[in-house]
């Protein structure tokens, strides 16, 4: 009987430290991860090079494309499905561009912007062509498909945390400059005849909104 119950309580402690250890791993960068060459053909066949992994369905006259983001028109914005966690826009970028400016929410108006959600914290990562010269490649992604050959692949990016890198819970134009992560080098990126190049922002964290549990953005500027 003591034996039984010590095999029972070791099963129960082992349950115990894989459910903790389940809540401790990150798997938010599945969704983008080992699919970027998925992700970047719908990015090249679209219109203004700029996808959303989701839409909100539109309502009305209005709808919430993630082209709002780029159309230079505050009265438009870009909403996922649902609460917008983990959802992202993947758009093409330049070289050496130094970083991108956002304005948060629904900004059309200050009512709308309190009664919907704002995104608080954010991701970006940049997603490139593997360089062939160096033989580099993404080990994680050859291990879940042994033999496929991916053509493009994060980069480089920011910590997946929520309290890596926080926007304001305002209206006003927010810069994020690719300089102020530590480590960014465009060399490390490639040279400047890269010319595919794409920045992925994901949304990890929300302001909640007092009526509405949509989250939205409403500008999108890639400062050059």
């Amino acid at each position: 009987m003591k034996k039984n119950k010590f095999i029972f309580c070791n099963i129960v402690l082992l349950l115990v430290i894989c459910s903790s250890f389940a809540r401790n791993v990150d798997y938010s960068s599945v969704v983008i991860d080992c699919k970027e060459d998925y992700w970047i053909s719908k990015v090249e066949k679209s219109r203004m090079q700029i996808i959303a992994s989701s839409t909100l369905p539109p309502s009305g006259v209005y709808n919430y494309d993630p082209e709002n983001l780029i159309d230079n028109n505050k009265k438009t914005c870009w909403c996922p499905k649902g609460k917008g966690i983990n959802e992202f826009i993947i758009l093409k970028i330049p070289w050496g561009c130094k970083g991108f400016e956002i304005i948060n929410g629904v900004s059309s108006s200050k009512e709308l912007y309190k009664q919907n959600n704002r995104v608080k914290g954010i991701y970006w990562g940049i997603i490139a062509e593997k360089p062939k010269e160096t033989g580099m490649s993404y080990d994680a992604c050859l291990n879940l498909e042994p033999g496929k050959i991916f053509k493009y692949h994060i980069i480089y990016h920011t910590l997946y945390k929520p309290d890596n890198l926080k926007l304001k819970d305002i209206m006003e134009t927010q810069r994020i400059l690719f300089s102020d992560d530590a480590g960014f080098d465009w060399n490390i990126i490639g040279n400047k005849n890269l010319k595919n190049l794409y920045l992925v922002i994901r949304i990890l964290d929300v302001y909640k909104g007092t009526k509405y549990n949509d989250t939205c953005l409403t500008e999108l500027k890639i400062i050059k």
